[in-house]
């Protein structure tokens, strides 16, 4: 499709800085489970283009300072069988980016037994990688979350491999409200709190992770990222940018149709504001797709336009005159993840009303709007507001968004601390492995 995500994979290592390491001697083994951001993708119900391209991101981030990894292994998402009819997941190389392939890690897609195979698979492959790079290099596996591929596999890859290993947590779930204990949950729960004591370094989104799953472990916090193309792109678009429908004010929203993206309260608010001139677009897919769709056959106000490919979501950006990022944070304990939508939101330069995830009205307050009160009287009171607020200063905050998010949040500036972070863990003769 036309919205893939490219990146300039060119590097190298020896104009770009290490602090005194000598970066050409540290070598990186990345193990993740993303797709491409291609029309295929788009129609594999387990893809999740956010965790895809926050991962794409963070690769490119490490390129950008000399730490491209030597070995990408990506697990293929997929729905167990039998809601898949896929029932074996086959070997081989695919293309993620522009000049970034990596190897498909095979695995029968069975429950109970897709984790076995995924984590002999990896523990295989790390073994063989740490032997062909010799002693002469500095070694460091890497993984994204540690449920799938599974993170016991991945650490004992690194152990096999002499390597130091390093773990990025975007997210771990809370049943609190509108996440239910599951077992499958406990279980997932159990294994973070045993495993990531044993991890040599850890990159996690809030901080919170970190203090309740290994408070001794190095780690730095990165809450997501953007890329300077999307920066390049919006950079100044929104000064002087004509209204597509100056007759109304356009509320859009764009992600995963859950309870805890703020779906349903969106969706009652904006029952309880009267009159025209309003309208609410909603992006994505999800479990309350149903509901979206039924609100936009009541509501001709409210308008479900599907799940988009990358262009077709500029394009929903572009067409915005608010931006909504109303992550539920009262009913379900969001300590542990962030809202990576939010940045992406940001470097378009429209203004954004968002809720105080991660109590970031005290660093982004200035630029953002933030919601205090998740309640339908309380959103519907700040929509209220907003929509009668003059063009000259939505237009304001927003540019200040952007200028913010060019300034702190591009994956070059995160791909630095992660770097800074590998450089701890490799000089540390504490993390040594075994």
């Amino acid at each position: 499709m036309g919205g893939r995500w490219t990146f300039g994979w060119g590097w190298a290592p020896d104009q770009l800085g290490w602090r005194g390491a000598d970066v050409s001697s540290v070598d990186i083994l990345f193990v993740t489970a993303v797709l491409p951001d291609t029309r295929d993708s788009m129609r594999n119900p387990a893809w999740s283009p956010a965790g895809s391209r926050f991962v794409l991101g963070l690769l490119s981030g490490l390129r950008d300072c000399g730490m491209a990894p030597s070995l990408v292994l990506t697990q293929r998402p997929r729905r167990r069988f039998p809601k898949s009819r896929a029932v074996l997941e086959f070997p081989g190389s695919i293309v993620l980016a522009e000049g970034l392939q990596a190897r498909r890690i095979p695995y029968m897609n069975l429950p109970f037994l897709r984790p076995v195979a995924v984590g002999l698979y990896v523990m295989a492959r790390g073994m063989l990688w740490g032997r062909k790079k010799g002693r002469a290099h500095e070694r460091v596996v890497m993984v994204t979350n540690l449920t799938e591929p599974p993170g016991w596999a991945v650490l004992a890859a690194a152990r096999l491999a002499k390597a130091r290993a390093v773990a990025f947590v975007m997210d771990v779930g809370v049943p609190n409200g509108l996440t239910a204990a599951s077992v499958r949950w406990r279980f997932d729960r159990w294994l973070h709190r045993r495993l990531l004591p044993r991890f040599d370094g850890l990159v996690v989104v809030r901080d919170e992770t970190h203090e309740r799953f290994a408070p001794r472990v190095p780690f730095v916090t990165v809450h997501a990222g953007i890329p300077q193309s999307l920066v390049d792109r919006w950079r100044q678009s929104a000064e002087g940018r004509p209204r597509q429908r100056p007759d109304r004010f356009t509320l859009a929203f764009a992600g995963a149709l859950e309870e805890i993206n703020g779906v349903r309260l969106m969706l009652e608010a904006m029952r309880a504001l009267p009159g025209g001139g309003l309208a609410l677009r909603i992006a994505g897919r999800g479990p309350l797709e149903g509901v979206v769709r039924r609100a936009a056959q009541l509501d001709p106000r409210v308008e479900y336009c599907g799940f988009l490919g990358w262009e077709e979501l500029m394009t929903f950006y572009g067409d915005a005159d608010l931006l909504l990022n109303i992550k539920v944070t009262k009913a379900v304990d969001t300590s542990s993840f962030f809202s990576s939508k939010l940045f992406e939101y940001m470097a378009t330069g429209r203004p954004v009303l968002t809720t105080n995830m991660a109590q970031l009205e005290a660093e982004y307050g200035e630029v953002l709007y933030v919601l205090d009160d998740e309640t339908v009287p309380g959103l519907v009171a700040a929509l209220d507001r907003l929509r009668n607020t003059a063009r000259a200063e939505l237009v304001d905050r927003g540019l200040r968004g952007q200028r913010f998010a060019a300034e702190n949040l591009t994956w070059e500036r995160q791909g630095r601390r992660v770097r800074e972070l590998i450089e701890r863990v490799v000089r540390s003769e504490e993390s040594a492995p075994g």
